[in-house]
């Protein structure tokens, strides 16, 4: 399968709850250029699954809208400070039968679940996008194709 990573957009630095921070409007504007991108690449998302963060949310619904998608299913798995190995499992079970999955959540499990998924220590900047081949969600098994 084909694993789509999203880092969310630029957030505002403060909130009450760190898990109530929500985009800017920068961030809004360059989620709408990586779903403008993702788009351009005539993927078929099959399935989407967001953490519940306000500003993954947020995210998830600007590609949801822009990519024509699904709902996106909420995982608690996906928080900033989820293990890299529950995050795998949980990511295999709800992309079990799809080709194209594509997941938005937060850093640092997001790098930490690519170097933990290719072995590569990968650097992603807001509302940047990885693209990684999946052919088992084990340790060291995937192959990271491109980011955007």
């Amino acid at each position: 399968m084909l694993l789509l990573l999203m880092r969310h957009g630029e957030a505002e630095n403060r909130a009450y709850e760190d898990s109530e921070r929500a985009l800017t409007d920068y961030g809004r504007k360059e989620v709408s250029m990586t779903a403008a991108r993702l788009g351009a690449e005539r993927m078929s998302v099959d399935s989407i699954v967001v953490s519940p963060f306000l500003r993954a949310r947020q995210t998830a619904d600007i590609v949801v809208t822009a990519l024509s998608l699904g709902r996106p299913l909420v995982s608690e798995s996906l928080t900033p400070d989820s293990n890299p190995t529950v995050a795998t499992t949980a990511l295999s079970e709800m992309f079990a039968d799809v080709s194209v999955g594509l997941a938005v959540f937060h850093q640092p499990l997001i790098s930490r679940l690519i170097l933990y998924l290719t072995g590569l220590n990968q650097p992603m900047r807001t509302a940047s996008l990885a693209m990684i081949d999946v052919p088992l969600f084990e340790q060291g098994c995937c192959d990271l194709k491109c980011v955007l």
